[in-house]
């Protein structure tokens, strides 16, 4: 068995939809990095780099398996997108298809898997699951004859997404890594985001989701928590798969406190569904997050916005700063000290309180 890139090479596929969008992309909305030493230039190098923007491409692909890792598989090729995953994780995942033994083979006339790495981790559902599904759903005359496959233990926050889009629950099947689906179509769907850039087409998804959330609250009379104008998002109760918790803000407490004296709303997102989360948004000036999933609803607020990203000073990733792009707000990161050698993006770290001071006196006012 062998990787197949199909970013790459597009033979072995009937193409269904394709839209071109091959050009260089920079994120033009870097308000400004607080922090000292080279982490700081490097930020700010990073973002005046050129990225290239990917294709976006809908394929079919005839008689195809999707194995144990939920990657679709023919004739011995597991396709795969290297705009999304690395070749060290991929060739992990190729050894263990290689030699998986299947107890349950399952058939379907048309599918589309949304498996995939992290894929019970929100902020993959929001940016880099959500949208594929979306696109299928413009694109195909109709999507009622699909079955959606989901690894059996997804989060249930993922079949309400879904279900916003306009699937139904019955069209969702839930497959068991013991087991082999094979398929007459199986529909692959391009990543709007390679790397640090996002395809334009990613606004008219945003946009889309904005208004079924409008439309859903309204109709449906709900009404969530009070809206602020100064939040922060804590990552502090968060818990990841198996309870591992990455990228900590250590003094956390601290931060907390002196955001609350300074008029700032603390706010756990776990705690709230994403139709509470959007209204909690409704009225906001001033948003100062961890860096991590629920600052990827950014999407749902305006431009005018201003947006705060604390990190540690070894995580150099722009995907947040490429979603506030496509809503032309600003982004200031906040850099932290880096407490665990050789973590990089995932280390823990601390915030010094003067950084916050400073920005909260940069943005005074505004």
């Amino acid at each position: 068995m062998e990787l197949y890139d199909f970013d790459s090479n597009h033979s072995a596929f009937s193409m269904v939809n394709y839209i071109s969008n091959s050009q260089r992309s920079v994120n033009e909305n870097l308000k400004e990095v607080i922090g000292v030493g080279e982490a700081k230039r490097v930020l700010e190098w990073k973002h005046t780099k050129q990225f290239l923007v990917p294709d976006i491409k809908i394929m079919e692909l005839i008689n195809g398996v999707i194995g144990s890792s939920g990657f679709d598989i023919k004739k011995n090729n597991l396709f795969y997108s290297s705009y999304q995953f690395g070749e060290d994780m991929m060739a992990k995942i190729l050894v263990e298809e290689k030699y998986f033994s299947f107890k349950k083979t399952t058939y379907f006339n048309k599918v589309v898997s949304l498996i995939r790495p992290g894929d019970h981790i929100y902020g993959h559902w929001l940016v880099d699951i959500l949208p594929r599904l979306w696109l299928l759903k413009e694109k195909l005359e109709t999507v009622s004859d699909v079955t959606i496959i989901l690894r059996w233990n997804v989060p249930s926050f993922a079949v309400n997404m879904i279900k916003l889009l306009g699937y139904k629950e019955e069209n969702i099947y839930f497959k068991n890594k013991d087991e082999k689906i094979l398929s007459k179509i199986s529909y692959i769907v391009s990543n709007f985001r390679y790397n640090q850039v996002f395809h334009t087409h990613y606004h008219k998804y945003a946009n889309h989701l904005k208004k079924v959330l409008e439309d859903k609250i309204k109709n449906e009379g709900l009404i969530g928590a009070r809206s602020y104008e100064k939040i922060f998002l804590s990552r502090k109760n968060w818990r990841g798969k198996g309870g591992k918790k990455l990228r900590s803000l250590l003094n956390i407490n601290e931060v907390e406190s002196y955001l609350k004296i300074n008029g700032y709303q603390v706010i756990y997102p776990e705690n709230y569904t994403l139709e509470e989360q959007y209204l909690l948004y409704s009225n906001i000036s001033t948003v100062i997050a961890e860096d991590g999933s629920a600052l990827h609803n950014t999407i749902f607020m305006g431009d005018k916005v201003n947006i705060c990203c604390l990190r540690s000073e070894t995580n150099m990733s722009l995907i947040q700063g490429a979603l506030c792009n496509v809503n032309k707000q600003k982004i200031t990161y906040l850099l932290g000290s880096n407490v665990d050698e050789g973590m990089e993006r995932m280390s823990n770290y601390t915030i010094d309180i003067n950084y916050l001071t400073e920005f909260l006196e940069n943005n005074r006012n505004k």
